[in-house]
């Protein structure tokens, strides 16, 4: 489902999820991730009120975080080399394609 606004996705989320003063706490954490969690994704992607979209993503991520689950992201590593070895690339090969080259020099890891 998508939320099209704050009144369907407060209602969405009752007996899932709970929000107290800035913190989420997941009250059934096998509906948020067998059912909401979809639809949270969903309302951020498609909803047409901006609103709606950004508070779905704030439930997204301090759901998360309060089942133990820590957003991460390989950029701090990509970028330096992508900016460093740019000139190793073929013309139009993507950096997800050079990943396994990158993480070997990155690591010194012979083939």
């Amino acid at each position: 489902m998508i939320y099209e606004n704050i009144d369907q996705l407060k209602k969405g989320c009752e007996s899932i999820l709970a929000y107290d003063g800035g913190d989420v706490r997941v009250l059934n954490e096998a509906r948020f991730q067998e059912k909401l969690i979809d639809d949270l994704i969903y309302t951020v992607v498609f909803s047409p009120d901006p609103a709606t979209q950004e508070a779905a993503g704030f439930l997204i991520r301090r759901g998360a975080s309060a089942l133990g689950i820590m957003s991460a992201s390989i950029q701090s590593f990509t970028k330096p080399w992508a900016v460093k070895n740019s000139a190793d690339l073929p013309f139009r090969r993507s950096i997800s394609a050079a990943l396994p080259t990158m993480w070997r020099r990155l690591y010194s890891v012979p083939r």
